[in-house]
């Protein structure tokens, strides 16, 4: 189904390629002055087209009639384009692939997400950099089976027009995945057609206009551009493979830096958007650079910034001379592959003689995850050793096997530490046996060389390929051993019992309450529940007249300050802010319930690069894009952690860079505070302080995200109902308060917001934007 309107520079090629997929397509052409009509009335796919003239614009609206002229055709199957999206050529053959997989009595999933790509000033070039435009998948094919499709329907949003309705019903019931499916989006193209869109929005959805809704589609920050290819359907990958873009970015300096000198010629398997190649270039830009990778976009991305890049399916043949290489890297890819013996084995032929390969891979006798293991959870993440992705699993000893087993000769293996884990009271060098404690998990005679391949969180490995013989003498398996050399582990050199000690990424949780103590217990239950990263909890008791200020003294992992008064809510978390330890900071309203995944999914996004300053989850109370329609009531928890769960997998690393957020869940990098303070007082009652706070981190640099994956549920505003206090008159004194800080118009009225150019205009000025955290007061 396609709701179009003068789309016909691409609608043939449209209706064509939807036509390889589908039995029927059908049109619903929202006034077309061009020859759009035409191009769909001679098309033979096309069994209905209705053209209206509407006079008032209304998304939903058009998108039901449009559901309701397909489901007169009793598909099993609907798809949902626009006039302007191409698919891929080898889409009918991976979606008919993937249908082939669904049970029609009770389907596991009831849609597929596709990837949208956004081509740009070249019908060839596409965006690929981590973005919106980059790393965009939607919901776009959806079944019947096991639906009610009298029921099935579009839902009006908070845009103008009802617009971004979303192109699939929103009270469809069931699970969605991700199919390694490409939509090639030309709407964008060109810069005129950018501007003159955005000019449309303007009027046609001004509210989220002013707030930067629509600033995207002007600006090419950060833009990095791949020149389109079409591929086969074999060269699909599993939903398991499908990764956000921005995991594909990036490159451990600490493989570059081991190259040897007069390198010449590299090899980066599994080279992802080649960033290390790139980075090797910088520095030796004598040194030739190839690399070899298997996903699509990933291989077309390397292409622009490597000497050669190749499509490459693990375990094939390479189109290089034998011997050709000088250095072999590899980042984490010897875990996804099924047989990484087999794979590794046909690359030495393309090593040189003395050449070197050199690896990481996750290492699975990581502390952390041996303490989950030992509390009977291995949930799947996005990176590490429970990449959902990896496939084999290795300690140092095993991954120098699996070198030594295909002819290389073993030169070092050191230690990537974890920043999650810090021990104190032993080092890497202590050679009397000592016991460890996490959790339930409790190891003794351990060794110095046990404690460094704990704490590690990669193994690094460097082979050598040698001229002559391949197999290691006994001494030389010695010498070689996963405890023989290069490895690192902090601690001291005491003899005491080492314990867990303050970890480099310490996440501190900061919660300031007022009554509502059932609300407390909640919310302190669903993070004991859910949390799995290290992390402390600061609570702020402001004035509470309940059995709040009992409970909280009764609960021995809290750390708590007790206010005689209730000093508002910015104030109350400047106190926190001022005590806590964490590198990561998670500012969070007692009336909320996390959900399995969010603090994992808020620290990827805080992860994303330096300018990455704030992140926020999704929920189901909130102003702005952060809220989302849910299918649950809220009395049931049971049914809210499902929801997250289910939500969690589906946008597992996906975020979406925003201009403000909202602080009933604000997770902060340490920087931002360093750089622009804590909460400004004046808005000390509720309402603008998190504007503020977002406003004035933005004049710093810092950038906002939303994590996708992250989902909290909100109760909402209930300090305000246990306190008594007047939402609506608070909002508008902070409002007032606000506009006067930042010199906006003083008629200005509420519900536009501020303007999104706003920072713009602006320069960062400590002296005026930093708000001090004062020394932390009360008791406790």
């Amino acid at each position: 189904m396609l709701r179009v309107k003068n789309e016909a520079t691409w609608l043939k090629a449209v209706l064509d390629a939807a036509g390889r997929v589908c039995d029927a397509l059908v049109v619903l052409d929202d006034g077309s002055t061009d020859a759009t009509p035409e191009i769909c009335r001679r098309h033979p796919k096309v069994a209905e087209y209705l053209y209206q003239e509407e006079s008032v614009l209304d998304e939903a609206r058009d998108k039901n009639r449009l559901l309701k002229m397909a489901l007169q055709l009793e598909p099993d199957w609907i798809l949902a384009l626009d006039g302007d999206e191409v698919l891929e050529d080898a889409a009918p053959e991976i979606i008919r692939r993937e249908i082939a997989l669904i049970d029609p009595v009770e389907p596991q999933f009831v849609a597929f997400a596709l990837q949208i790509l956004y081509f740009w000033d070249d019908p060839l070039t596409f965006r690929c950099e981590p973005s919106l435009y980059g790393d965009f998948w939607q919901v776009r094919l959806f079944t019947t089976w096991g639906q009610d499709v009298t029921r099935l329907t579009f839902l009006p949003t908070s845009h103008g027009g009802n617009l971004h309705c979303g192109s699939v019903p929103a009270n469809l019931t069931g699970r969605a995945r991700f199919i390694d499916v490409k939509v090639k989006h030309y709407g964008y193209l060109s810069a005129e057609t950018r501007q003159r869109k955005k000019e449309w929005y303007a009027t046609r959805d001004p509210e989220a206009f002013a707030r930067g809704y629509y600033d995207h589609l002007t600006s090419s920050e950060g833009m990095r551009l791949a020149i389109w290819q079409e591929r086969r359907e074999r060269d699909a990958v599993s939903s398991t493979f499908i990764k956000p873009t921005a995991y594909f970015t990036g490159y451990p300096i600490e493989l570059i830096s081991l190259l040897p000198p007069g390198t010449r010629r590299v090899l980066e398997v599994g080279c992802g958007y080649g960033d290390g190649g790139r980075a090797i270039k910088e520095g030796l830009p004598e040194v030739w650079v190839a690399g070899a990778e298997w996903r699509w976009t990933a291989y077309l991305a390397a292409r622009a910034g490597l000497d050669a890049a190749v499509y490459w399916r693990p375990g094939e043949p390479l189109p290089f001379p034998d011997g050709f290489f000088d250095v072999v890297l590899l980042n984490h890819c010897l875990e996804k592959f099924a047989d990484p013996w087999t794979v590794l084995s046909g690359l030495k032929r393309y090593v040189a003689p003395g050449g070197k390969v050199i690896a990481t891979v996750a290492n699975a006798r990581n502390l952390v995850n041996l303490v989950r293991l030992a509390g009977g959870d291995w949930d799947y993440t996005a990176t590490g050793v429970a990449d959902i992705a990896n496939l084999r699993f290795f300690t140092p000893r095993t991954a120098a096997a699996l070198f030594a087993y295909c002819g290389f000769k073993v030169k070092e293996i050191s230690f990537v530490p974890d920043p999650q884990i810090a021990i104190s009271g032993a080092s890497s060098a202590e050679s009397t046996p000592f016991s460890l404690q996490a959790g339930n998990l409790h190891l003794v005679g351990l060794s110095g060389e046990d404690l460094a391949e704990l704490t590690a969180r990669d193994i690094l490995v460097v082979a050598e390929k040698s001229a002559g013989k391949t197999s290691l003498s006994q001494s030389e398996q010695s010498a070689t051993s996963p405890v023989a050399a290069g490895r690192t582990g902090p601690g001291s050199a005491g003899r005491d019992e080492p314990t867990m000690g303050k970890s480099p990424e310490l996440i501190s949780i900061i919660i300031p309450v007022f009554n509502q103590l059932s609300f407390t217990k909640r919310c302190l239950e669903s993070i004991r529940n859910f949390t799995s990263l290290p992390y402390e909890l600061i609570i702020i008791d402001n004035g509470s007249t309940d059995e709040t200020s009992a409970f909280l003294k009764s609960q021995k992992d809290l750390k708590v300050i007790t206010n005689e008064s209730n000093r508002g809510f910015g104030p109350a978390v400047n106190q926190g802010l001022a005590l806590a330890r964490g590198e990561y900071l998670v500012v969070l309203n007692n009336d909320t319930l996390v959900t399995p995944g969010w603090l994992e999914e808020l620290l990827y996004a805080l992860k994303t690069g330096p300018a990455a300053g704030l992140a926020g989850p999704v929920t189901n109370y909130a102003s702005g894009p952060q809220c989302i329609p849910v299918p649950y009531q809220p009395d049931n928890e049971e049914s809210i952690v499902t929801f997250a769960r289910e939500r969690a997998v589906a946008y597992k690393g996906k975020i979406r860079e925003v201009f403000r957020l909202v602080g009933f869940c604000l997770a902060i990098r340490r920087a931002v505070v360093e750089k622009i303070g804590g909460f400004d007082p004046r808005f000390a009652t509720g309402n603008f302080e998190d504007d503020d706070f977002c406003l004035r981190a933005r004049l710093a640099g810092f950038r906002l995200y939303i994590a996708e994956g992250a989902f909290i549920h909100h109760y909402g505003h209930q300090t305000f109902v246990g306190a008594g206090l007047d939402f609506a008159a608070r909002m508008a004194e902070n409002w007032r308060r606000f506009k006067e800080k930042w010199g906006l118009d003083p008629a200005r009225p509420v519900e536009m917001g501020y303007p999104a150019d706003l920072p713009a205009r602006l320069k960062f000025d400590r002296a005026l934007h930093y708000e001090p955290l004062h020394e932390v007061a009360g008791n406790g």
